[in-house]
């Protein structure tokens, strides 16, 4: 799901911007932002800057934004080395900010909700003093009171210098020691699914969740049609859990199981299906839809490079694989044909009984 977070936040950028425009002493201001919208299980994030959200899910700390800075655009576009971006003196310049021109550009995510997942809203002069001891902001996230583990994690960044402007908001769903285990078991593998297809192999974390915010997870019955041949489609489809059996004019052709996935050239192009998928037994998929999936293209043009290359990979994968197949079929059609030696002599024994007439 995507949602039009751009219209709300340009208009704060264009009241910034006409501020400093009509004040030399404000000119050229501008501010980070992050925000965060919990509507029922779902989670809506937006962010621009170099300001942070981190989760907390089970003891285990996950930074679910990327920072708009030199640092980090250099080193995701692979300009430059880790090494060598360190030696820049304007490393950590934002990118990206609210009022330093009429528009910006935020980034959106969306992610699914546990019980007890711990959110922390926090601008850089918090979360730099953390960049290399993740261990201590999870330990002091992780404290059952939400005001008493902010005032330490404030104290902790102001032991340590505090030279900076230290915000933190925390945002706990529920009770932070409460624990859904079924449901995080299966978030958790969705996005392990994800992962492992060769289609987003090469996404990071974030991108892994980008893809997720536009999967649904849809259950079939035993001998429930999911796709029929002949008619056209706009979804790649993951089987989840359960299994799948395919099928062409009526015969089966193969079996798919968890990780197996099917459907992607719906993706990049609209034509007939080339076979029937029908669950077998109970099953449970993720699906992908065209529309969605190019408005991640659209708007993630990093992300959507690395999708398109695999893709290519995936299609001369089965481009390789066909031709290999057609290569075996017109090997066996050029062998030699040796079904009159084999039933030569046959033909030499068999004998012919004419009966005689019948005497009239």
């Amino acid at each position: 799901m995507l949602f039009p977070a751009n219209r709300p936040l340009n208009r704060a950028s264009n009241r910034v911007h006409t501020e400093a425009a009509g004040d030399s002493k404000k000119r050229g201001m501008g501010t980070t932002l992050v925000a965060l919208l919990v509507i029922g299980t779902q989670a809506f994030m937006i962010y621009v800057g170099d300001s942070r959200i981190y989760l907390l899910r089970d003891g285990v700390l996950e930074q679910l934004t990327e920072d708009h800075t030199v640092r980090n655009e250099l080193v995701k576009k692979k300009k430059m080395s880790r090494e060598q971006v360190e030696k820049i003196a304007q490393k950590n310049a934002i990118t990206r900010a609210v009022g330093v021109y009429e528009h910006v550009e935020p980034d959106t995510l969306v992610l699914d909700l546990v019980a007890g997942d711990r959110f922390l809203l926090c601008s850089d002069g918090l979360c730099g003093y953390f960049e290399e001891d993740l261990e201590t902001l999870g330990r002091l996230l992780s404290n059952p009171d939400a005001d008493t583990a902010t005032r330490k994690l404030i104290d902790a960044a102001n032991e340590q210098g505090g030279k900076d402007n230290i915000t933190a908001v925390i945002v706990t769903v529920g009770d932070v020691t409460a624990r859904d285990a079924t449901r995080a078991k299966h978030l958790q593998l969705q996005r392990e699914m994800l992962a492992r297809m060769p289609l987003f192999r090469p996404l990071n974390d974030r991108e892994i969740l980008r893809v997720l915010q536009v999967t649904d997870v849809t259950s079939f019955k035993n001998g429930e049609r999911i796709i029929t041949e002949g008619e056209t489609g706009e979804e790649l489809y993951i089987v989840l859990s359960g299994q799948v059996k395919v099928s062409r004019g009526g015969a089966d052709l193969a079996s798919f199981k968890p990780g197996d996935h099917f459907g992607e050239m719906a993706l990049v192009r609209s034509q007939p299906r080339s076979a029937t998928v029908t669950s077998d037994g109970e099953s449970e998929l993720m699906l992908i839809r065209r529309t969605e999936f190019f408005e991640i293209l659209r708007k993630e043009h990093q992300l959507a490079v690395k999708l398109l290359w695999q893709f290519l990979g995936v299609l001369s994968d089965r481009l390789a694989e066909t031709s290999r197949e057609l290569g075996v079929a017109k090997s066996e059609l050029a062998a030699e044909d040796i079904t009159n030696e084999i039933f030569e002599d046959d033909e030499e024994d068999r004998k012919t009984l004419i009966l005689p007439a019948e005497p009239e």
